[in-house]
């Protein structure tokens, strides 16, 4: 059975997708008791009319009919991945015709009811009524799609008042009845899907709402990396993924290089947009699934590199580093050269028993190269690579 709730966590960012899926988990649930409420009825009815002596053939085979199609609505199950779209629309299809096979089925009881009472007894009564309920019903359950639930409705009364009509003039009166009845019905399933589709405008507006809110959670509001909150929860689960496997992982801590003399020289307003200029050329260079770019302070950065070796990660922050020297930012018409002290380091699982061992070790390698002459690149513990 579909788990609405994770449906909603799981939401595509589409409203017309979210319809379709929110949609698909509806039909299946709501799809569920029909077939057992015809069962029903019928079971009502034949004890009233004494149809399992006088008719056994007609109550076993219409009884029969509902369980099985009660077995087959629970066992066809709607396909796994809900986005897959072709699938999805031969699953809605082929449901459907097990809803209208069960209309049809308890359509013909009621006719065959009609044909043997030929009067508005108690038992067709029973049966009239038992067809009103479920009409009525398919009219609230069925509203997410209105010519379905149009459809069932017609074909649950439609050819047993056709019948009546011709063959059996004690019941015309009733066919007035239902007749009106149904004009009512088309107002209610019209109002129905009205409904449905604003409840679909709530919880869509509270899933956009949410992920917005996860978003600003996670990102840094001025340049758009991770925040620092993010790489932490990030660097912590690759840490311990790798640590398990004794898998390479490595980590650069980057500082930009005299950033307050920015700030002091030529404005706040041109520190944001070094800054910005920054984490723009960083998260243009790292962009391997895995790789996260993080601000984790003022003019602090950090980069996870999942599957990266020690010499892999140097070689990248050496590259890094000749990047930003050899791209200044370009501030009212004047260049502002930007460099960084980076270090860096794969993770040595003999010596780092947590995220935060290797975090420290490579966060001194960083200071290590801004006191060596910043514009360097320092792998942990070992001596500085040359700029």
């Amino acid at each position: 059975m579909i788990d609405i709730q994770a449906l909603m966590l799981r939401a595509p960012t589409d409203r017309a997708q979210y319809r379709w899926q929110r949609t698909i988990g509806d039909f299946y649930q709501r799809a569920l008791t029909g077939s057992v409420f015809y069962a029903l009825g019928c079971l009502v009815t034949a004890w009233f009319g004494g149809y399992f002596s006088r008719f056994p053939v007609l109550v076993i085979t219409v009884l029969v009919l509902f369980t099985a199609l009660t077995y087959l609505r629970r066992t066809h199950l709607p396909p796994k991945d809900l986005s897959d779209k072709t699938a999805t629309r031969a699953w809605w299809n082929q449901h459907w015709w097990l809803v209208h096979a069960g209309c049809l089925a308890w359509c013909g009881f009621f006719a065959a009811v009609g044909a043997i009472e030929a009067s508005p007894s108690l038992v067709f009564s029973i049966a009239a009524l038992c067809t009103i309920a479920y009409t009525s019903a398919a009219c609230e359950v069925y509203s997410f799609d209105r010519k379905q639930a149009l459809l069932i409705v017609t074909l649950m009364e439609l050819p047993a008042v056709t019948f009546f009509l011709i063959e059996v003039p004690a019941l015309r009166a009733l066919v007035v009845v239902l007749s009106v009845y149904f004009v009512y019905q088309l107002a209610h399933i019209r109002r129905g899907a009205r409904e449905y589709d604003a409840q679909i405008d709530v919880e869509f507006a509270l899933i956009t709402s949410r992920t917005e809110v996860q978003r600003l959670s996670q990102q840094d509001g001025l340049t758009g990396l991770a925040n620092r909150r993010e790489y932490e929860a990030a660097f912590g689960s690759h840490w311990h993924a790798a640590a398990r496997h004794q898998a390479p992982l490595a980590l650069m801590v980057i500082d930009l290089d005299h950033f307050k003399r920015v700030n002091d020289t030529f404005g706040h307003s041109a520190g944001d947009a070094c800054l910005r200029h920054v984490a723009a050329r960083m998260q243009d260079r790292f962009r391997r699934g895995g790789d996260l770019v993080a601000r984790t302070g003022g003019e602090e950065f950090a980069v996870v590199l999942p599957d990266t070796s020690a010499e892999e990660a140097i070689l990248m922050a050496q590259a890094l580093r000749d990047d930003l020297a050899s791209h200044p930012l370009q501030w009212d018409s004047q260049a502002i050269e930007v460099t960084a002290s980076i270090g860096v380091d794969a993770m040595r699982w003999d010596i780092d028993f947590s995220p935060q061992d290797s975090y420290r070790r490579i966060d001194d390698a960083c200071y290590a190269a801004k006191e060596q002459g910043r514009n360097q690149v320092v792998q942990a513990r070992l001596s500085a690579i040359a700029p």
